[in-house]
């Protein structure tokens, strides 16, 4: 079981963490015949299977971890048809939200971040708050008004299925959105410095999320850890690198059973969560 640290406890208690969701936490949702969303290195192999041949230049940005490369040349080479694609993908499916999805919205924080295109944790918290949240994305040029609403939001970090041609993915969109909409990054760091940060099936290679935790450790050297859930095994050295250079602490649980253990934790920690919560409103200390 993760031991949820007493601080994050109290932010989240107080609605003054960020949960963050990435790929992890849709990879259990099932859609139509079975589907289940795809991790990033899945979703390339199997755009790359629709594009033959497999080029070495392909083969070896793939295994070496340059996922940016190979998604550029796989979108060239899919030209027209990559949109279609990305909606076969991401959309048509139909996935269903999963346990953990439920666990994440009961905990009941103000600002969800993710950087997942599709929709399922979006339809999911819409029909539970009755269509009263508000889905933004790093295009939308308003976003800024809505930290300080009170509202609950879902900010979608890399787009949505919802316009295929604003979803970043591949090296060009990277670095074009870097410079074209960096308010949005400007925001994303000031929730860095002012809120606590929970990752949920997120990744460590992101070059957003390495950028954004990159800065915020070094620009704030005594700034509070943020939080990362990690299936072990994690190794030591991994575990410095990341508390030294991203001031993120990993909350390690078991992979056995479909990551079991990761539900029984949240189910921990909304019930910690809510027992804070008393705590504050029966003292007054709001």
């Amino acid at each position: 079981m993760i031991n949820w640290p007493d601080q994050l406890i109290k932010d989240i208690a107080r609605r003054r963490a960020v949960i963050m969701l990435g790929s992890g936490v849709s990879k259990n949702s099932i859609g139509k015949d079975g589907a289940r969303p795809p991790t990033w290195r899945e979703f390339l192999d199997s755009a790359l299977s629709n594009v033959p041949p497999k080029s070495k230049h392909l083969v070896a940005a793939l295994n070496g971890g340059d996922y940016l490369s190979a998604c550029e040349w796989i979108k060239n080479r899919m030209d027209e048809g990559w949109n279609e694609y990305l909606r076969n993908v991401f959309l048509r499916p139909a996935y269903q939200p999963n346990k953990v999805h439920e666990l994440i919205f009961e905990l009941d924080a103000g600002i969800y971040l993710t950087p997942n295109f599709d929709k399922i944790f979006d339809n999911y918290v819409t029909e539970r708050t009755d269509g009263t949240t508000i889905i933004k994305t790093y295009y939308d040029d308003d976003v800024h008004q809505l930290i300080r609403g009170g509202t609950r939001l879902i900010l979608k970090m890399h787009g949505s299925i919802d316009s295929p041609d604003r979803m970043i993915f591949g090296r060009a969109k990277y670095s074009e959105t870097r410079i074209k909409f960096a308010p949005f990054y400007h925001l994303i760091d000031a929730l860095l410095l002012t809120n606590t940060f929970l990752m949920i099936g997120c990744g460590l290679n992101d070059p957003d999320f390495q950028l954004l935790f990159e800065n915020y450790s070094y620009r704030f050297p005594s700034g509070a850890p943020h939080y990362m859930t990690y299936a072990d095994p994690a190794p030591q050295e991994l575990e410095s690198l990341l508390r030294d250079t991203r001031k993120i602490k990993l909350l390690k649980y078991s992979r056995a059973a479909e990551h079991k253990e990761l539900e029984d934790s949240l189910v921990e920690l909304n019930k910690k969560v809510e027992d804070e919560r008393e705590s504050i409103a029966a003292s007054f200390t709001w």
